[in-house]
């Protein structure tokens, strides 16, 4: 760590008046008295305690976790094309170069804003609530850096203090055990609890409430109790330079999974009885301007607006958004649909799902394709449905053929990807409004080799950049009223359907297989399928397939890599299961861009995408200087 590595100064945010309490811009600061002496200057204070949180949709920059988890692909161009090809390591950090310093430098601002709260003379413009609450808030970040870098590097430092400019490299801690960071991150809730408001409207949307709060503590546990720290031999040399001490527990403990199930039922009835629900028809409502599309399916509707309809904090299921902007680069440029006019974006159609993405999804009984009986041959070449998703678009989709694993797929699949003959909601397409209603919103994709969406550029030459690597369209997280440029919304950082998936994968990996079920099917139901005992007896090839722990297990796992599909969670997920070789050791698998048939277009083909992973990628790299400079920070393992 640089000598300086806490100290940044006494920095102040100004708070933009016209945007929400996250989208701060950074402003100097001479004096220190300057940073308390008025109710706004506090206020900034405690803003730039906010700025160093990841920018989740930044997608050049630290939003590895939101895109590089094995849903999506893209092209070889950037730094989050390239990143899965695992060529970082602790001199070639990628796309976790700013991750490390920025956690240490928000810690040490929380830390001198509660400095500041204890010099700060009476102000009777700031009642002593608001500044109970600012004090809490400052206490839950400190908690919050401090998981930010456990997820990222596993056991980490724990800073009790900010550090000054003179202090001597040997006196920063060493690497504490994940345990202890996980009950030093406890105490830090414990301690803000009491102080954090139930809820900040207004502009003020974005600041950390008491929910939030709760909703880490289950996170945290979560992750605590999974395999890869959870009794894990991998790391039996994995050991403090100091005093021998294992950094990663060794004895398997299911008094963890028991505390996950502790905290997380604790969280959602503190939270059902606040008002908080899953997103449903009553939130998503017809369509309209601001919500168009999905007219015939409701199940369709609230998966998809369930994450973008979040403005003004009315949404029941949102916990905590990241109100920042998304910017220039952010992920809906690279998402929406390619167009020859009106709105033509250089990187548009580029974020696209992998197949093995869309294979996961379930069908319309709520099974995985080869489980499900009645489902026939995935990939034979079929004549698309009109009205394939349900909705009744007037789209003109006649006679175009696509693959049978594009038809009697789940409500979630039709909501988040575009593909072969399929509909694609948007607020206007070549310049021009599709449909005849708000419900009606949408346009026929036809990726093949040449076409509308397709890879051909202008001049007949198959493109190299800028175009659909698999020949799919993503939907997540593209609001459908999307015309000429983002559309920008808050987006959910924590929502009341992962804590129901926290807790059904909690229970069955206590072997409690109703209640992981009963969990499991509040989500499921708002999915629009059927339960999970009611599709594997009634459509499966294998009845009663949930009776077996491992395959409940599956089933949950599943069930969370869909319900939150790209939303930052699997690229932790499948690296806490111990299966991140399963998805990032393996080729990309995509359909074959260059074809102009039908039966061209539509094979399924390995894609020239480098995709290589390492043990040692289970936990991301220290920076090379930092170890070096601190001998007591060792190096995660398997990093030569």
């Amino acid at each position: 760590m640089k000598k300086n590595y806490i100290y940044i100064g006494l920095m102040a945010l100004m708070l933009c008046s016209s945007c929400n309490y996250l989208d701060i811009v950074p402003e100097e600061r001479t004096k220190e008295e300057d940073t308390y002496s008025t109710p706004g200057r506090v206020k900034e204070f405690l803003a730039s305690c906010y700025s160093y949180l990841p920018t989740t949709r930044q997608v050049l920059t630290e939003s590895y976790d939101m895109i590089c988890g094995e849903e999506i692909s893209y092209f070889r161009k950037e730094a989050f094309s390239t990143f899965n090809e695992g060529d970082y390591g602790p001199t070639n950090l990628g796309m976790t170069s700013n991750t490390w310093q920025r956690v240490w430098d928000g810690i040490g601002q929380c830390y001198r804003f509660l400095e500041a709260m204890d010099k700060m003379k009476e102000m009777p413009e700031l009642s002593a609530e608001e500044l109970k609450h600012y004090r809490a808030e400052a206490e839950y970040l400190i908690g919050y850096y401090h998981f930010i870098s456990l997820r990222t590097y596993g056991p980490t430092m724990i800073l009790r203090q900010a550090f000054d400019l003179d202090t001597p490299l040997d006196d920063y801690p060493e690497r504490s055990s994940y345990d202890e960071v996980v009950a030093f991150i406890d105490g830090q809730i414990e301690k803000a609890l009491p102080g954090l408001a139930k809820e900040h409207p207004g502009d003020e949307y974005g600041r950390i409430t008491y929910y939030t709060a709760l909703a880490l503590r289950s996170r945290m546990h979560l992750y605590a109790a999974s395999p890869l720290f959870n009794g894990n031999d991998w790391y039996a040399d994995f050991k403090s330079p100091i005093d021998g001490r294992n950094l990663i527990s060794q004895q398997y403990s299911e008094d963890k999974w028991k505390k996950v199930v502790e905290v997380t039922e604790q969280a959602i009835k503190e939270m059902d009885n606040a008002g908080f629900h899953l997103y449903g028809d009553a939130e998503a409502g017809e369509p309209s301007g601001n919500k168009p599309g999905f007219a015939g399916n409701k199940a369709e509707r609230r998966v998809r607006y369930c994450v973008l309809d979040t403005k003004g904090g009315d949404n029941p299921e949102v916990i905590w958004c990241d109100t920042r902007k998304e910017g220039q680069y952010g992920i809906q440029r690279r998402t929406v649909v390619k167009q020859t006019k009106g709105y033509v974006g250089d990187v548009s159609g580029c974020i696209t799902p992998t197949f093995q993405s869309v294979e996961r999804f379930y069908t319309n009984n709520g099974l995985p394709v080869e489980y499900d009986e009645n489902y026939g041959d995935p990939y034979a070449i079929v004549s698309i449905p009109d009205d394939v998703d349900g909705n009744g678009y007037t789209a003109d989709n006649s006679g175009m053929k696509t693959l049978r694993l594009h038809c009697d797929r789940e409500p979630r699949f039709y909501a988040n990807v575009g593909f072969q003959g399929g509909y694609y909601e948007i607020g206007q397409y070549n310049g021009a409004t599709p449909g005849k209603s708000n419900g009606d919103r949408a346009v026929v994709l036809d990726l093949r080799f040449g076409k509308p969406q397709g890879r051909k550029n202008e001049g007949g030459a198959p493109q190299t950049l800028n175009y659909s690597v698999t020949g799919y369209n993503n939907k997540k997280l593209l609001p459908p009223s999307f015309t000429t440029g983002v559309v920008e919304y808050p987006l959910p950082l924590f929502r009341m359907a992962e804590l129901y998936l926290n807790l059904a994968e909690a229970y069955a990996a206590l072997g409690e297989t109703d209640k992981c079920i009963d969990n499991l099917d509040i989500v499921r139901t708002r999915a629009g399928i059927p339960g999970v005992k009611e599709a594997w007896d009634n459509y499966s090839t294998q009845p009663k397939y949930y009776e077996n722990k491992e395959n409940l297990m599956e089933i949950v796992r599943r069930e969370r890599m869909l319900e939150l599909y790209l939303e930052g969670h699997q690229f932790y997920d499948i690296r806490r299961w111990k299966i991140a070789e399963q998805f990032l050791g393996v080729p990309v698998k995509g359909l074959n861009t260059l074809g102009e048939t039908d039966e061209d277009f539509l094979k399924v083909v390995e894609l020239d995408l480098l995709r290589r992973f390492h043990r040692g990628q289970y936990l991301m790299p220290i920076p090379y200087d930092e170890t070096q400079k601190t001998p007591q920070v060792i190096q995660n393992p398997f990093y030569n």
